[in-house]
């Protein structure tokens, strides 16, 4: 294995061609990154992935959390936390459940280790900026509790625990309804919001990152990692999903609220295409999609809220403001709306020419009397 190459870039450009066809790769390659190493070095992975296995996705984690296999284990101690159990490796590192082992209180914790091959600078900027973190309070937020170092000067961080599924695969789920997964979607658009309103941008919302409880609220996973990790690493967005970033933050551009928009937009497509038999493709919603994922970020949404109040408006039956609807198209909308006072008018409307009718067979039937009666 060459440990001079950045696996955390080509867990990204894995991550973003492996569902592409064979004859594609190449291509979406050089399409991504400007460097050959990385293109060779993908491109074997992909194929020994699907010779060896008639899969990809299975192994390349085994690869990476291999870099840093001897220094953390479970079973072992960071902090007064006891390592449960491995839960995921990727390009960041390896995610682990954790437990206090001092009994001092009982808390499950998840524990992201990040890989030792990581900008040494990082465990400086993650102490540095934790407390802002720390302060994101929100219920679809996960916690941040700690950061420190472990092992061979390995940054970590102490997050809440999030017992739940992805979000793509809850709107797999065959009970899900359109309803349902714009609900979901809009109380992550929520989070974002809120997130952004404090300074702090994710760089990296995919399906992947957030988890839905059994309650069925969702919850972001991450929050702002991506972007202090990407700010020191000499390969823009080695450690966001190249599907899910934006062309400007692809390009080297600083973090901004519209690439969590432009995210934000993949995502919905998704949800929507991966959604169960009550989803289906609408119109209005691809446009909002299409809009919050808009090549240049001047055309995308000006906020998240604005975002998530476009989801609404469909819910409404609202003219969605990412189309100019014709008046045939706001009519419609104004029926489905109103339907029942459309309902009521139409029935008084039907009465009363019922009505004005009868009087009027009444008056003729009384003509024909009085006609005959003379």
């Amino acid at each position: 294995m060459n440990d001079a190459v950045d696996w955390g870039a080509v867990r990204a450009l894995f991550d973003s061609v492996c569902e592409l066809p064979e004859p594609l790769w190449e291509s979406e390659l050089h399409a991504l990154t400007g460097d050959p190493a990385l293109v060779h070095e993908t491109l074997a992975l992909l194929r020994a992935q699907t010779q060896a296995l008639g899969g990809m996705q299975g192994s390349i984690d085994k690869v990476l959390a291999s870099l840093d296999a001897d220094d953390i284990q479970v079973g072992q101690l960071i902090g007064p936390w006891r390592l449960v159990r491995l839960l995921a490796a990727g390009g960041m590192g390896r995610v682990f459940l954790a437990e206090r082992a001092d009994q001092l209180y009982r808390r499950q914790v998840a524990i992201k280790v990040m890989r030792r091959s990581l900008d040494p600078a990082l465990a400086e900027r993650l102490q540095a900026e934790s407390q802002i973190l720390a302060d994101l309070q929100h219920p679809n937020i996960a916690h941040l509790y700690d950061v420190g170092r472990a092992g061979a000067d390995q940054p970590y961080l102490v997050m809440e625990f999030i017992d739940g599924q992805r979000l793509d695969e809850a709107c797999r789920s065959p009970d899900i309804t359109l309803t349902g997964v714009l609900g979901l979607f809009c109380r992550v658009c929520r989070a974002v919001q809120a997130a952004h309103a404090q300074g702090v941008i994710h760089c990296d919302i995919k399906p992947a990152n957030v988890l839905v409880r059994s309650d069925d609220e969702p919850v972001l996973l991450d929050f702002g990692i991506s972007r202090l990790m990407s700010d020191g690493s000499s390969e823009v967005g080695a450690y966001a999903t190249p599907r899910y970033t934006s062309p400007e933050r692809r390009s080297g551009r600083p973090a901004a609220v519209a690439d969590d928009i432009y995210s934000l937009g993949v995502m919905l497509d998704e949800l929507l295409a991966l959604g169960g038999p009550a989803v289906r493709l609408d119109g209005d919603l691809m446009a909002v999609a299409a809009r919050a994922r808009a090549p240049v970020a001047a055309d995308r949404y000006a906020s998240v809220d604005a975002l998530a109040e476009d989801v609404i408006r469909f819910q409404q039956h609202r003219p969605v403001r990412a189309l100019r609807p014709s008046r045939v198209r706001r009519a419609r909308l104004f029926l489905r709306r109103q339907w029942r006072a459309c309902a009521v008018a139409a029935c008084a409307l039907l009465m009363a020419v019922g009505f004005v009718q009868r009087i009027g067979d009444a008056r003729a039937r009384a003509e024909e009397n009085a006609a005959a009666a003379s």
